[in-house]
């Protein structure tokens, strides 16, 4: 039964890791979705200056009339049409950005929504844990229980950090000694820890 716990506590706080790393992600993508929206603005502005200069130039403008006397409209027309070109690149660019940032918030929102009870499901577990060691009323079993809390914390925190298993090899070594007590202790049968599982027998 405890073994199930345990079992059960490492896949919600795994689930609680990811939740965690989700919402800095969402964080993180909000703010790049609004420093792009800002860009967009100033890249819609830069653009429609550049089409208002090429119109200029091909249009009976006064600076058109003057460049065409002194023979240097195609030339400046031309080069105003190339920046035209290249602000709207920009602009597209900015655009095709927002709308890929925009689609991963969304499926990031989702899946933040689908981990939106994982902390009550947490505590739910917890307490089934906590009342059926508690259940046996020994001073011991409270330690086992938070030992046996810092070994489902390592054993979720190791699909990430393998240095985590160092520090699970000492907490192991105390619950062996809780263990050592608890066989010579008298009304307790046989302790056995199994993958952070405790079994009790009479």
């Amino acid at each position: 039964m405890l073994e199930e716990l345990n079992r059960r506590l490492v896949d919600v706080k795994e689930k609680m890791r990811i939740k965690q790393k989700l919402l800095t992600a969402h964080n993180d993508l909000e703010q790049k979705l609004y420093a792009e929206k800002s860009r967009l603005d100033e890249l819609a502005n830069s653009l429609q200056k550049e089409g208002k200069d090429v119109k200029k130039l091909e249009g009976l403008s006064l600076t058109g009339l003057f460049l065409g006397i002194l023979g240097s409209k195609e030339e400046q027309l031309e080069k105003e049409r190339q920046e035209y070109l290249a602000a709207k690149l920009r602009f597209d660019q900015c655009k095709d950005s927002i709308s890929a940032l925009e689609e991963q918030f969304a499926d990031v929102k989702q899946r933040i929504g689908q981990l939106k009870d994982i902390d009550m499901q947490y505590e739910g577990v917890f307490r089934e844990k906590e009342n059926f060691v508690l259940h046996e009323g020994s001073a011991a079993s409270q330690k086992v229980l938070r030992l046996s809390e810092e070994i489902a914390d390592i054993q979720s925190n190791s699909r990430e950090l393998k240095e985590a298993m160092h520090a699970g090899d000492a907490v192991l070594k105390e619950v062996n000694g809780v263990i050592g007590s608890l066989r010579s202790a008298q009304g307790w049968g046989t302790w056995d820890l199994l993958g952070g599982g405790l079994l009790s027998t009479a």
